[in-house]
């Protein structure tokens, strides 16, 4: 660790900044992604369940 700024990283210019910006929207945008992909699959499975049990199978 030279010149005793310890462990932090953060962007010194504009393209860094505006880089490090994009990844974490990216990295927003697959999260809730996956949520609600996940969420999704979780009542499809709940209603075909549903429809199952109504229909005799």
């Amino acid at each position: 660790m030279s010149g005793g700024r310890g462990m932090r990283w953060y962007p010194r210019t504009l393209a860094g900044q505006v880089a490090a910006l994009m990844l974490a929207v990216v990295a927003v945008v697959v999260v809730a992604g996956s949520a609600l992909a996940a969420l999704d699959a979780r009542v499809d499975g709940d209603r075909a369940a549903r429809a199952a049990v109504i229909v005799g199978r």
